[in-house]
């Protein structure tokens, strides 16, 4: 009986460990700010099961190659919350919150304009990830990360897509 207790137990718990994302190294945190020219944010409704949902798109603008000698240019790099995507792809809480004395010294900070300026995908990747199985992608937005009335910051796991020009 001990052993099938024990057994239930450990089962369980690495069933709650396998959903939870720990934030860790690997977690890129995106400083995003939408009055920006390049940057563009989209916020629309959905419905999951007849329950209506607030859901974003932010979209930023740029001129990126997949490698130096390419001179084919992809526009465009999609963050967007993954609301539809949610039960497949983001496990655990899509909205945390961190305090920020943390921010810099556990996890890769970005900002949107770093992104931007970037012109080869293959630094962007391996610096953010791509896609939800890379690395955890968090935003959090630049009026949040700078208000020093706060200590602590709302981030949002977003992920991460590379759209090609249609």
């Amino acid at each position: 009986m001990k052993m099938k207790t024990l057994f239930l137990t450990s089962l369980l718990f690495s069933t709650l460990i396998s959903y939870s994302q720990v934030l860790s190294n690997d977690t890129v945190i995106c400083v995003i700010d939408t009055t920006k020219t390049y940057t563009e944010y989209d916020s629309f409704l959905y419905s999951p099961d007849t329950i209506m949902k607030e859901s974003f798109n932010i979209t930023i603008w740029g001129e990126f190659f997949w490698s130096e000698n390419s001179n084919k240019s992809i526009p465009r790099i999609l963050l967007f919350d993954g609301a539809r995507y949610r039960k497949k792809y983001v496990k655990g809480n899509p909205v945390i919150v961190v305090a920020k004395d943390l921010l810099d010294e556990r996890y890769t900070v970005v900002d949107d304009y770093w992104i931007q300026s970037q012109k080869n995908l293959e630094v962007i990747m391996d610096k953010i990830g791509v896609a939800p199985w890379s690395k955890y992608n968090y935003i959090a937005f630049s009026q949040d990360y700078c208000n020093t009335e706060s200590d602590s910051i709302t981030l949002y796991r977003v992920i991460v897509a590379i759209i090609p020009d249609q």
